[in-house]
């Protein structure tokens, strides 16, 4: 066994303890696969494994190193943190393998060295950046909620998904008669739509909104792109037409959310009218219709992150927007695009036409998600208006 392989088993040895310590048997099948094609590779296939393995390594870490100063330390964080030592195991076997490589002359030695750094730029864009991207949304820690109470008068709910996750969040009763589920982005929590719980509240809708699966105050495991939350948006529709008052229920969510409260909508007729902000992709077929110049790194990107995400998560993506969208039809559906992100101005107009006549698109001169505190006022207006007709009995 070479120098460098025997860096890298060593540190694949640290990550197997840490995958036995997490139970997480899916990558643990992965690393067996990459400790194999390091053992017959060529040098510098092998450096290519060992910084894609250093860089998931050190993410890996790092997002204990977050669980600690979040959520204080758990058992699992010991093996976690030692992921830092294996990655610069992996680092090291990389060097070791592109130093161990046969001698050339001088000329031909300067131009491999040339197409060794051309190589490594699509190598850390379609392999080290998307597995380290989707670590991130299969992992990122949960950050303590705050603040932790609500300004108008409400009730902490618990509700329970269909696989039996417990989910944390608050519901102020309706005035009006209509309802509105929440649904926030990826990364955060029941904070995240907090401002609209609030404007939605002012004007008498009853709101709902609570932790996703892995945020906040919620169980379960977190996965940021939302695959496996749209059982959890069907117990909070059941909890809203449960509660006295309530006549039609609606949803609106933002990013990740509005993706989830989309695909709720086409499977759930309880759903009466949809506010989506923020859709962009959730799976290839929706990546496909970005453009290049909105998204340089495209569908190779997107499609190693998923894949990890699927390994990492043990999670698949739902069916396309498009299909979705035109599921949603006839009920009425409120796009907002953000004009200053590209990817989602670049797809604004795809999801318009997919939903049909029933959808309105506006196109808000605002960053992502960010519709509400750019332009509050033609927000509520537009907003408060959209659910009034949809949702209030005339």
């Amino acid at each position: 066994m070479t120098r460098d392989a025997r860096l890298f088993a060593a540190g694949a040895a640290i990550v197997a303890l840490h995958l036995v310590d997490v139970v997480a048997w899916r990558p643990a099948v992965v690393l067996a696969l990459a400790l194999l094609a390091y053992r017959f590779a060529p040098a510098t296939a092998r450096a290519a494994i060992g910084l894609v393995a250093a860089a998931a390594a050190v993410m890996g870490a790092y997002l204990h190193v977050l669980h600690i100063r979040w959520d204080g330390l758990a058992r699992t964080d010991i093996t976690g943190v030692a992921l830092f030592a294996a990655s610069a195991l992996f680092a090291a076997a990389a060097v070791l393998a592109l130093l161990s490589r046969r001698p050339l002359r001088p000329a031909r030695r300067a131009v491999r060295a040339v197409a060794t750094a051309a190589a490594a730029i699509p190598l850390l864009l379609f392999a080290v950046v998307p597995v380290a991207v989707a670590m991130w949304l299969g992992g990122k820690p949960r950050q303590p909620l705050e603040p932790a109470s609500l300004p108008v008068a409400h009730r902490d709910v618990t509700l329970r998904s269909s696989d039996g996750t417990k989910l944390s969040g608050w519901y102020v009763p309706s005035r009006n008669g209509g309802a509105v589920v929440l649904v926030h982005g990826g990364g955060g929590d029941r904070n995240g739509v907090r401002r609209h719980a609030l404007l939605l509240a002012r004007h008498g809708y009853g709101v709902l909104f609570y932790d996703e699966r892995g945020r906040g105050r919620s169980g379960g495991a977190t996965q940021s792109m939302g695959w496996n939350w749209v059982p959890d948006v069907e117990a909070a529709v059941a909890y809203l037409q449960a509660q006295r008052g309530v006549r039609r229920v609606g949803a609106l969510g933002l990013s990740t959310g509005a993706e989830v409260v989309v695909t709720a909508a086409a499977h759930d007729p309880r759903i009466r009218a949809v506010v989506a902000e923020g859709l962009i992709n959730r799976n290839l077929a929706d990546s496909a219709h970005q453009r290049t110049s909105d998204d340089i790194t495209g569908l190779p990107y997107w499609a190693v992150t998923f894949a990890a995400l699927r390994v990492v998560s043990g999670t698949h993506p739902p069916e396309a927007l498009t299909d979705d969208l035109r599921a949603v039809a006839p009920r009425p559906l409120l796009i907002v695009a953000a004009k200053r992100n590209a990817p989602e101005r670049a797809v604004a107009s795809t999801w318009a036409r997919a939903a049909g006549p029933t959808a309105r698109l506006w196109l808000a001169d605002a960053g992502h998600t960010r519709a509400l505190a750019t332009h509050p006022r033609l927000y509520e207006r537009r907003v408060t208006g959209f659910f009034a007709h949809a949702l209030l009995p005339r």
